[in-house]
């Protein structure tokens, strides 16, 4: 069993001061931590598919609203950021579907722990360099 280990909780640490991202993040981690229940639970395999299928959705419209933000503020390397999101949709994706696909409990529980440190490293490493620059300079604008 994972335990509350595998779990992927929200703290003060992780806010950019982009309260509508930081909903968002709060969020995906609220459905990361639905999925590792329903894993644990004896409720079958209908429960992950469910949320599978969330978070897949979540991750993608996530970025598509960040993308559009750093956008709006002019972040200079939004290229490079918008690549990344790229990669962390499909990176996120592939570990879903290995999770999903894989018949060894070694194989998901691998596959759920590296989603969930994909999960921390976007908010913390990739977000939190593009946020500062939105709100570092004060730049931060609720109507932009």
């Amino acid at each position: 069993m994972l335990g509350a280990a595998m779990r992927i909780d929200w703290d003060d640490n992780l806010i950019l001061g982009i309260p509508e991202i930081d909903a968002e993040h709060r969020s995906l981690f609220r459905v990361f931590n639905q999925l590792v229940e329903a894993y644990e639970s004896t409720d079958g395999p209908a429960a992950p598919t469910l949320i599978v299928n969330e978070l897949t959705g979540r991750v993608k419209v996530h970025v598509v609203k960040e993308e559009d933000l750093f956008r709006r503020h002019g972040l200079p390397d939004v290229v490079d950021h918008c690549r990344e999101h790229s990669d962390f949709v499909a990176g996120i994706e592939d570990l879903l579907q290995r999770f999903m696909t894989s018949g060894s409990l070694e194989h998901k529980e691998g596959s759920l722990h590296a989603i969930g440190r994909e999960l921390m490293r976007h908010t913390r490493e990739s977000d939190g360099a593009a946020a500062a620059h939105v709100t570092g300079a004060g730049r931060l604008d609720p109507h932009r």
